[in-house]
């Protein structure tokens, strides 16, 4: 069997060879280029995803803190609530009171003849 040397292929065949070569390149270089810019927009994802966690976090430690401020301010409320329900209750009787003593006194000065 004959010995094949680079000498020996003729010309034609190194044209598609080179222009495979070419391609794997071309290919490779985009694949390259493709996963870069991939990466880097994962990392800006990455980051905008972190910047609005850490707002959420925030906001959510805000909303808790209010939470806890008008949970503060209801038992207050409530506090007074009852405490103007009591009064309310004691102006009630003042008043059934005092509509007796009118009543008592307009008997008496209709007994009176005033």
């Amino acid at each position: 069997m004959a010995a094949v040397t680079i000498t020996s292929v003729p010309t034609w065949v190194w044209i598609p060879i080179a222009v495979f070569l070419l391609g794997v390149t071309g290919v490779s270089a985009g694949l390259v280029v493709f996963g870069i810019r991939a990466f880097r927009e994962l990392r800006s994802v990455g980051r905008s995803l972190t910047a609005a966690l850490e707002e959420l976090t925030r906001s959510s430690a805000e909303l808790e803190r209010r939470a806890s401020a008008l949970s503060e301010r209801v038992e207050k409320l409530q506090a007074a609530r009852a405490r103007l329900r009591a009064s309310l209750d004691k102006l009630e009787v003042l008043n059934w009171a005092l509509g007796d003593a009118r009543d008592l006194l307009a008997r008496l000065r209709g007994v009176s003849g005033k």
